[in-house]
């Protein structure tokens, strides 16, 4: 078997728009990603193997757990040039950092920050999406660090996954500053396309259309919750269906759909103030760390 390393890393963070950019750059015929966005393999030794949230044991089963596995993922990179492993759990847990640079010295980093009091939200509005949290978000904040201790899987810790301070800079310490590239979700926003042409001149290929019109894996509470069921879970009609159609057409389909059966419901703003105060000193550092201006997190 040939073994192709990966030399891209997408580590996070979670909810921030990584799912759009792998979706997006897999168009780019220099850039190979697996069809499985999420290996989650270097995080292995830094978490748990069986996390006890409900519905967790989706992210579990789908974890690659040995060496052969993870290499198997690229078999069919062929000549392209930039082969891409797109896990958003290595920017928690920062030891990673050090791990991905003993594996491949001449990697390239990508992270995309979101605002942490939206992002947390966001997190929260997935699961609820995905029919697996049913608290309110306040109750939510309340219980994490039970649910920490409980080894619930990192996407419920909405607090703690956003102090980004000691995470960011793990990666800047470990690859340098020239090999990783800090993308904010605001400006995502605002033009995916200059975004783009940014990851193109750091990862130095040439500039490709690519098309961005899809905003992925957006997070809500459902209108319709068996209309959520039917889309979320497994049923005869999906089965039968599957080999009828690309898979690529089905999960544009599929995102579609959840896109339309979900309403956005604002974050309370008393909510909003006691997240603000919480991760103040943290946005202030990182602010610094990054030499980005971060005080519109702030408000």
């Amino acid at each position: 078997m040939t073994i192709n390393k990966p030399n891209l890393f997408i580590v996070g963070t979670q909810k921030s728009g990584s799912t759009s950019l792998y979706n997006y750059l897999s168009q780019h015929p220099e850039i190979f990603f697996p069809k499985e966005k999420e290996p989650r393999f270097f995080n292995l030794k830094h978490d748990i193997i069986k996390h006890n949230g409900p519905g967790d044991t989706i992210y579990d089963s789908s974890r690659i757990i040995n060496e052969y596995e993870y290499y198997k993922l690229f078999n069919d990179v062929g000549t392209k040039k930039i082969i891409g492993d797109a896990t958003i759990e290595y920017l928690y847990y920062p030891d990673v950092a050090h791990d991905l640079k003993v594996f491949n010295k001449t990697a390239k980093i990508i992270i995309i920050l979101r605002n942490p009091i939206d992002r947390a939200y966001s997190a929260y509005n997935h699961l609820r999406r995905d029919l697996r949290e049913n608290l309110s978000f306040e109750d939510a904040l309340d219980a994490e660090d039970e649910r920490i201790k409980l080894g619930y899987h990192q996407i419920w810790h909405y607090k703690q996954v956003g102090k980004y301070y000691r995470q960011v800079k793990s990666y800047l310490d470990v690859f340098g500053r020239s090999n990783v590239k800090i993308i904010l979700n605001d400006y995502m926003k605002k033009d995916i396309e200059i975004i783009i042409n940014d990851i193109e001149k750091f990862l130095e290929i040439k500039v490709f259309p690519l098309k961005t019109s899809i905003n992925y894996n957006v997070s809500g509470i459902p209108k319709n919750v068996r209309l959520q069921k039917f889309l979320k879970e497994r049923n005869l009609f999906k089965y039968l269906i599957k080999p009828l159609l690309p898979r690529h057409f089905r999960e544009n389909i599929k995102t579609m759909l959840i896109s339309k059966n979900i309403k956005k419901i604002p974050i309370n703003e008393n909510t909003r103030r006691y997240l603000i105060d919480f991760y103040r000193e943290d946005v202030l550092e990182l602010q610094d760390l990054i030499g980005e201006d971060l005080k519109m997190w702030l408000v």
